[in-house]
């Protein structure tokens, strides 16, 4: 065999081999794409859980303290309605007040929505006492606590499969 054959020869053999070192390259890295697209793919997932828990936790914080004016409120209609107390206790005025005042804050920075609009609607007629003693104030929050309760309420998916019944 010639010198030149010989050369043809290896040169035929190094180009393989490069060859397959570009395939299995390429190979590797179709993989570490797919690899990358998945954990992608999951960050998303895990991303967009994330965002919907928060959404709901905000309801959920703003359910609070729409509950606690609620009860606040009842609480000063049923010790007041009775007759029983001549003056009503000023502590007792700012206490509702506070309440409300916090919740209707909390609901202030929530976007344009029916239940948050129907509750600021209600409480920020809330303004006297007189106000504070009436059925139809304390109804009208009332509705509007269950409108918020119920963007409130924790998905059957968070107890896990299982527990979902």
């Amino acid at each position: 065999m010639s010198i030149d054959t010989k050369i043809a020869i290896a040169s035929l053999a190094v180009s393989g081999a490069a060859l397959f070192v570009s395939l299995a390259a390429a190979i590797f890295a179709g993989v570490s794409v797919r690899q990358s697209q998945d954990a992608i793919r999951h960050a998303k997932q895990i991303a967009d859980r994330e965002r919907e828990d928060w959404k709901q936790q905000k309801w959920f914080d703003l359910y609070l303290v729409a509950n606690e004016a609620h009860y606040q409120l009842m609480s000063f209609q049923a010790k007041y309605k009775s007759g029983l107390y001549p003056q009503l206790l000023r502590e007792d005025v700012e206490r509702v007040a506070n309440c409300i005042g916090l919740a209707y804050a909390r609901a202030m920075v929530f976007p344009v929505n029916q239940a948050v609009t129907d509750f600021c609607m209600s409480t920020s007629a809330v303004t006297t006492p007189e106000d504070m003693l009436s059925t139809v104030k304390l109804n009208q929050i009332s509705d509007a606590v269950e409108a918020i309760r119920q963007k409130a309420l924790v998905d059957a998916s968070v107890l896990g499969e299982g527990d979902a019944k």
